[in-house]
């Protein structure tokens, strides 16, 4: 075999790893994409459940708010929701009983944590 035939078959050789590296990642990123996409806008949930969450603090923080919405199975990834409130400008939420639906994106969760709570005991 030639030299310049091993030298061919060498850069095809890496030619093709590259390609498949490149490949792979794209895959890895593409899936990481549509699961943390689904998670943030909702897009398909499993059941259409509804969780009462209760915030007894005046001021709720959104990081404690995301950690109560993960423990829930409301939401998977927190840090996606602290980073969606932080570009929405959102700091915390007022205390109250709120309803939230599995099939809510960030979005609607979000407002609804903004609305006033108008649920009263009668004693």
């Amino acid at each position: 075999m030639s030299k310049n035939k091993k030298k061919s078959r060498i850069k095809t050789i890496w030619a093709v790893m590259y390609v498949l590296m490149i490949m792979g990642i794209s895959l890895i990123i593409s899936a990481f994409a549509i699961v943390t996409v689904n998670d943030v806008f909702a897009l398909v949930s499993d059941n259409d459940r509804s969780v009462t969450l209760v915030f007894s603090e005046e001021n709720t923080s959104v990081k404690e708010a995301a950690v109560a919405l993960q423990d829930s199975g409301i939401i998977r990834y927190k840090w996606a929701f602290r980073l969606y409130a932080g570009l929405k400008g959102t700091e915390g939420f007022d205390s109250g009983t709120f309803e939230i639906k599995d099939s809510y994106d960030f979005g609607q969760i979000i407002d609804t944590f903004n609305r006033v709570s108008n649920y009263q005991e009668t004693v």
